[in-house]
């Protein structure tokens, strides 16, 4: 049945056989309808009615979308992600800031008593080449000061 709906700052929009959804201006998702394979990407399947734009939070960065049958195809932003291990950590946040990524940082003694490695990164997740999206977790690794101080 026919519903109602209102939105403000869409610049696309996709009907589908019994679900509908809308793509924002700042690249976010909304969805509405027969949810019974999943619609909102939360990994759930509610088998029943979202019966008002629902935003999608498993996505973000979405450049554009389509839906045919009870398929929906969402196209987002991807980028590549660099090697900053060795790198500073600040410099290596700031990469992956303009990625998009939202970073984590944990310090890690640095294993040298000279503390030769503070600031730089130990390690980082994901691994250098994955793909990343906008809005998607990254953890670094950095050394802080050794066990028992610097020497």
């Amino acid at each position: 049945m026919p519903t109602h709906v209102s939105l403000t700052g869409v610049t696309q929009l996709a009907a589908g056989v019994e679900e509908s959804m809308a793509l924002r201006s700042d690249g976010t998702l909304l969805a509405w309808g027969m949810d019974q394979f999943g619609l909102l990407g939360n990994g759930t399947q509610n088998n029943g009615n979202v019966a008002s734009p629902t935003p999608v939070t498993a996505v973000t960065g979405v450049t554009g979308l389509a839906i045919g049958g009870n398929t929906q195809l969402v196209i987002a932003a991807a980028g590549v992600m660099p090697n900053v291990v060795g790198e500073n950590r600040f410099t290596a946040v700031a990469v992956l800031n303009d990625l998009g990524l939202i970073v984590h940082v944990t310090l890690i003694p640095d294993p040298d008593p000279l503390c030769a490695n503070v600031g730089s990164v130990a390690s980082q997740f994901p691994q250098p080449g994955a793909l990343v999206t906008p809005g998607q977790d990254a953890f670094l690794r950095v050394y802080g000061p050794h066990q028992g101080g610097c020497a």
